[in-house]
This record gives structure tokens, C-alpha cells and sequence, in this order.
């Protein structure tokens, strides 16, 4: 049933969970009753910045959330209706289930898992306990990505059969003392910038049923953590290409960089520094996309015509980004409806990433079941 009340939402980690605690300050409807976060000076740098953003009564009023050790305590305690979990990512599969189990709805950080079986079993858990689960993946909640998958799925690009997908960093190495760059942590670009990437251009595509892919997992630069003192070894990838095959037919070539000895496009020459680009396009029979060069090019009978994608009004009001996704994640608690990122596709997310990674041990194609 729909409720009026505001959702009470619960923060675990002010890292990434700074952003979304941002959000949540200033979204109708909706307030931060708790907060989970060891470091005190991270809570007063939240208020600080909560109250130049959204002002002295919004500061105010989150200086008023519970404060809490873990985030155990906080899904036991029945002072939220749902909790972020912005955790290390070996923790997000065992947290998201603890919540669900105290009858706590979830919005997880990404990757929702670190392996697919993990998150099947957080599927059905949710499932059985008629909660919310949605996995974070702001970018999806972007007006010509929407405009781009809703073309997709109505049949105005025709036959969608290819897409490619590209975020490159030349020096950008995440090593966040270790764990970012570490295999056995949960690190390495593939689950790092690679879960964003295929993500974004699987959403455009309308997400087809994926059942085979192919890949390379690279761990080519980890003499760049000379100096940076890692609590654990540079063993994970920093490089990934791959391809994945649909059930319509369709395929998608996804390649992921922390750091490549290539140079952006249009850079003149000299000494490569921390520079990153992306690429997302949709291709199909009457039409294809460049999302991020806002163009579209179509069918016409002089020639192909080139033009900007078409997005309607109403999406371009669209709340984006992490202020979407939060409204949306509460917006499910407080009418019973689907999110928009479901168990479901976080399931299928996570096989096509286990695939990816098998494919690059094995040297072969990998199908998914």
C-alpha cells in the first residue's frame, strides 16, 4: 500500500555514501534517520555541506539521525525503512542480506555482488520478504538514456545489433590502499569502471537476455603502485575488453582502462596525465546512437541524416543522476512498485561480469545459463 509518511532512510559509510546522503537532504518526502560512519569528522563535513547546499534547517535536521557502530545495529534497531549500503565490495552481498532478513529495504552500491551466485541468492531473499532491493547505477538515470532505450524498445532504430561501450583512463588508478587494485578484495577495473559501462549501453539496448561472452582480463601496470604503499598486492585487472552476445542476435563491445599507455583523442602530444574518455553507442537498422555526443543518425531517403537525439520533455525534467535513483528507491518503498534497477537485472548483471572474468582465465567463450 501507499504511504504518506516520509521514508526513513539509513546511511552505511560516508564515502560514497556522502553523495547519497546529499541527495536525501533534499528530497521531499524523504529523511536520513541514520547513520553508520566510524569517523567523526566525515559526519561534520556531511552537516557543513548539507546546509550550503539545502541550508541551515536541512543541516539541522540530519544532525538529528541516529548514530550508529555497523549497520547491523542499525537494520535491528527499526528506525529506517531503508538503508544504502555504500561498504567495501566483498561486504555488499552479506550486508544486503542482513538487512533484508530484518525486514529492511536495500539500495547496495555497486557491483551489487561480487559473483553472480551471491546475488541470486539476495534476489530470492528479497523476493521471499516482499522487499526492495535495487542496486546503485545513477548513470542509468540520464535523459538521453532513457530517450536512447525508449527508442530502442518501441522499434525506431530498427534492429538493434551492435553497441559499444568504452571508459578509458590514461593514469587513474583507484588504489584506495589496496583493495581497489586487489583480485581477492573485490578490485580491479572490470568490476570497478566495466560494471558501469556495460551497464549503461545493455540499459540503451533495452537489456536483452545475455548468453554468451568473451573476454580479456589485463593486469598491465602494476608497477605504477611503486610508492603508494598498499596494505595488499596490485594483482587485479586494469584493462578488460569484451564482447557479450544477446538472445536477439545482438552484441555489445564493452574496454575499461585504470590506466593505458594511449592518448585521448585530440590531445596534442607530450607527457600523458590523468585524462579519461567514454564512448556509448547504440546501432540499429533505421537508426544509430552516440549518446555521448548527443547524436543520431537515421535513415533518409537522400542519405543518412545526422541530427541530435530526439528527448522528449518530459524527460528532460527528470530528476537525474544519484538525486533519481534515491527518489526512485523510495518512491518503490512507498508505493510497492518495481525500481527501475531490479534484482533481476542485478542477477544478470553479475553473469555476464562472471562470465567476462572466466572467459579471460579460460581463453575461451563463456555461455550463460
Amino acid at each position: 500500500m501507499a504511504r504518506s509518511k516520509p521514508i526513513r532512510i539509513g546511511i552505511v559509510g560516508l564515502g560514497m555514501g556522502k553523495a547519497h546522503a546529499m541527495a536525501a537532504a533534499g528530497l521531499p518526502g524523504v529523511e536520513i534517520a541514520a547513520i553508520a560512519e566510524p569517523d567523526s569528522s566525515r559526519l561534520e563535513q556531511l552537516h557543513n555541506n548539507i546546509a550550503k547546499q539545502h541550508g541551515a534547517k536541512a543541516a539541522a535536521k540530519a544532525k538529528q539521525a541516529r548514530l550508529y557502530d555497523d549497520y547491523k545495529a542499525m537494520a535491528r534497531d527499526g528506525a529506517v525503512d531503508g538503508m544504502i549500503l555504500a561498504l567495501p565490495t566483498d561486504m555488499h552481498a552479506a550486508a544486503s542480506r542482513y538487512c533484508l532478513k530484518q525486514g529492511v529495504h536495500v539500495l547496495c552500491e555497486k557491483p551489487p555482488t561480487v559473483k553472480a551466485s551471491e546475488m541470486a541468492a539476495v534476489k530470492k531473499l528479497a523476493e521471499d520478504q516482499n522487499l526492495t532491493y535495487m542496486f546503485c547505477r545513477q548513470q542509468r538515470f540520464d535523459p538521453k538514456k532513457f530517450a536512447t532505450r525508449d527508442l530502442a524498445l518501441a522499434g525506431k532504430l530498427g534492429t538493434i545489433y551492435h553497441a559499444e561501450s568504452k571508459w578509458m583512463r590514461t593514469r587513474g588508478v583507484p588504489f584506495r590502499g589496496g583493495w581497489g587494485v586487489n583480485k581477492d578484495s573485490g578490485g580491479g577495473v572490470l568490476l570497478d569502471l566495466g560494471i558501469h559501462q556495460l551497464d549503461d549501453a545493455w540499459f540503451c539496448m533495452g537489456s536483452p537476455k545475455p548468453v554468451e561472452v568473451f573476454a580479456g582480463l589485463h593486469c598491465g601496470m602494476p608497477h605504477l603502485a611503486k610508492g603508494q604503499k598498499l596494505s595488499m598486492p596490485y594483482n587485479a585487472d586494469d584493462c578488460t575488453v569484451g564482447m557479450v552476445r544477446f538472445d536477439t542476435g545482438a552484441t555489445l563491445m564493452v574496454t575499461v582502462t585504470f590506466a593505458l599507455n594511449e592518448v585521448k583523442p585530440d590531445t596534442e602530444d607530450g607527457v600523458i596525465g590523468n585524462t579519461e574518455w567514454f564512448e556509448l553507442k547504440v546501432l540499429g537498422s533505421k537508426a544509430g546512437i552516440d549518446v555521448v555526443r548527443n547524436r543520431m543518425v537515421s535513415d533518409n531517403p537522400k542519405g543518412a541524416k545526422v541530427g541530435a537525439i530526439p528527448v522528449p520533455a518530459k524527460l528532460k525534467k527528470m530528476r537525474t543522476q544519484i538525486g533519481g535513483q534515491l527518489a526512485n528507491f523510495t518512491d518503490a518503498i512507498r508505493t510497492g512498485a518495481q525500481p527501475l534497477n531490479t534484482a533481476e537485472q542485478a542477477l544478470h548483471l553479475m553473469q555476464m561480469l562472471d562470465a567476462l572474468r572466466k572467459s579471460s582465465e579460460t581463453g575461451r567463450s563463456v555461455r550463460i545459463k
